[in-house]
């Protein structure tokens, strides 16, 4: 297959790509649906990339190892087919997504440079055409990253973000560091290897689109370490504020069963003071009912005791008056004793 055949197939697989994961989106997801057509294809242009790089981290790893520790198994055709699938997702990007950041356009356009040198370049054992090859191909195992700028832009999951955050920093990290490190010792073997003055150009002008690039690469690693942070931030006081509402609201519920139990226990005081009320009143009942017995009984002994004094007396006044009687009587049989005995006296007279 040539270039040109090669190219049009990743370029039909590509747009695609574009196509299903934007109807996907567009269907599913509600964030992904309030943005404006630019996001939502810069969007798309992220997802894209990060599948095109997954998918072809095998392919990266293998052209990586052949050109550092056997170039003998390399071909034109392997390293011509992975630099169109590199290359094809920053042309796409450029075309479909409008609005993009002025780093961006340019490491897009970087990109695009280089790959259109890379293909049309004559392969050695050592030549200026494997360093772009070299950086696409540590650039492919970072594919986690557009995954990461693709996903953030359309959800609010701050956990899930902040570990992608994370993930995507701590991964482009190393891999750039090690991409520069093994740039900056392959442009100095090539460099040693130049025998003309013509094989100096490209080495001179790979070596300012490298500038453009590297600038991107740390800006973009900036931007994830504040991210991350942001994010961080964003959860501990998140988690500070449900931490506060959670003490606000057991305080709340405290307060609520402090006087739940107050009332309880003012219902117990006044039910026992009610208790205590019925008991006293039971008790004066009791007192007033034993008192009133008592007044009665005595009552009924002043009654009786009088009744009795009554017909002492009475007794007394007819025991008077039979005595009286007698008195009389007895008195009255003294007087009659003389006139007895005078009539004795006149008899015998």
């Amino acid at each position: 297959m040539d270039i040109i055949t090669s190219t049009l197939v990743v370029v039909g697989v590509y747009l695609g790509l574009y196509f299903s994961i934007y109807q996907f989106l567009k269907n599913t997801s509600e964030g992904f649906q309030k943005l404006d057509y630019d996001r939502r294809m810069y969007i798309v242009k992220n997802y894209v990339k990060a599948t095109a790089l997954g998918l072809s981290c095998h392919h990266a790893f293998k052209q990586t190892y052949y050109i550092l520790f056997d170039t003998d198994s390399l071909t034109d055709n392997f390293l011509q087919m992975n630099a169109i699938m590199y290359v094809l997702t920053d042309t796409l990007g450029l075309i479909l997504v409008r609005g993009l950041p002025i780093n961006t356009k340019l490491h897009h356009l970087a990109t695009n440079v280089l790959g259109i040198y890379v293909l049309s370049a004559t392969y050695g054992s050592v030549c200026a055409a494997y360093l772009p090859v070299l950086y696409a191909g540590f650039s492919t195992w970072a594919f986690i990253v557009n995954f990461y700028l693709a996903f953030r832009a359309h959800t609010s999951r701050p956990r899930i973000r902040m570990a992608l955050s994370a993930i995507a920093f701590i991964n482009y990290a190393l891999i750039s560091v090690l991409n520069w490190f093994v740039q900056i010792v392959y442009v100095i073997v090539v460099f040693r290897n130049i025998q003309t003055v013509y094989e100096c150009i490209f080495p001179f002008l790979y070596s300012w689109c490298l500038v453009i690039i590297i600038k991107d690469d740390i800006i973009l690693m900036d931007w994830l370490k504040k991210d991350f942070w942001k994010l961080w931030a964003d959860l501990k006081v998140g988690n500070c504020a449900k931490k506060i509402r959670h003490d606000s609201n057991t305080t709340n519920e405290n307060s609520v069963s402090t006087d739940v139990n107050n009332d309880n226990s003012n219902n117990n005081v006044s039910a026992d003071v009610n208790s205590d009320n019925r008991n006293n009143s039971v008790s004066t009942d009791s007192v007033n009912d034993n008192f009133n017995n008592t007044l009665t009984d005595d009552v009924m002994a002043n009654v009786i005791n009088n009744m009795c004094n009554s017909d002492i007396v009475n007794d007394s006044i007819n025991h008077a008056s039979d005595d009286k009687d007698n008195t009389e009587q007895h008195d009255k049989s003294k007087k009659n004793i003389p006139t007895l005995r005078s009539r004795r006296m006149i008899t015998e007279i």
